[in-house]
């Protein structure tokens, strides 16, 4: 497992996560013109500060398989509390797939049996982003 701990550079460069604006422009760098969907799980303190970060699933052009078992024990041993998970759609198109929803909706499932809150669940296209949160795709709850 390849687990990121990323706390010096995080503390500078992004003190806290408020929403998902933080994130976006951060990762854009990373998972802007890859060629195949890439799945990353940012990893936040009860501050929601940026402990680091986990590529949990590199798929193929249209499609990443993510299994909860590798979001959640990265983030264990990472002391997360909460977590953002992150996805980019090579097509460039950033709405939310089927597909999606039903992984959001398992890994949140998974994160309140654990203890590890569920905040976000973007999806990064050519030009912009779907924070699922936002849209009012994952189950209400206060935090990010």
């Amino acid at each position: 497992m390849k687990l990121l701990i990323i706390r010096e550079t995080a503390d500078a460069e992004m003190p806290a996560v408020h929403g998902p604006d933080d994130l976006v422009a951060w990762w854009r760098k990373t998972l802007g013109d890859l060629a195949e969907e890439h799945f990353y799980t940012v990893f936040l303190d009860s501050k929601h500060k940026v402990l680091g970060h986990f590529l949990a699933a590199k798929g193929t052009m249209n499609a990443a398989i993510v299994h909860p078992r590798e979001v959640f024990r990265a983030a264990i041993c990472a002391g997360a509390c909460a977590i953002v998970m992150m996805h980019n759609h090579p097509s460039g198109n950033e709405s939310v797939s089927e597909e999606d929803h039903r992984m959001t909706v398992r890994m949140e499932n998974a994160g309140e049996l654990l203890g590890v809150n569920v905040l976000d669940h973007i999806v990064l296209g050519e030009a912009g982003y779907i924070s699922m949160r936002e849209q009012g795709l994952m189950m209400p709850r206060s935090g990010l």
